[in-house]
């Protein structure tokens, strides 16, 4: 909490400090990478759907099939 919490303060107001990060287990720093990491990729994936039909996400196949009319 003595490192961790600063850092992320200050990623919320924009004036990050990495030497705060220095001391941080190895696990931990590997946690948010991928917590970026999936950030980042988000926008760019069907998992955007989730956000405005979760119900219907849950069931669906992961190719989705149309028929021509």
């Amino acid at each position: 909490r003595t490192t961790v919490g600063p850092w992320f303060r200050n990623i919320a107001l924009f004036r990050p400090d990495a030497s705060l990060m220095e001391s941080v287990p190895l696990w931990f720093k590997l946690h948010i990478i991928i917590g970026y990491v999936v950030f980042i990729l988000w926008p760019f994936t069907r998992l955007v759907h989730v956000f405005s039909l979760p119900l219907k996400y849950l069931t669906r196949s992961y190719v989705v099939y149309r028929k021509r009319s």
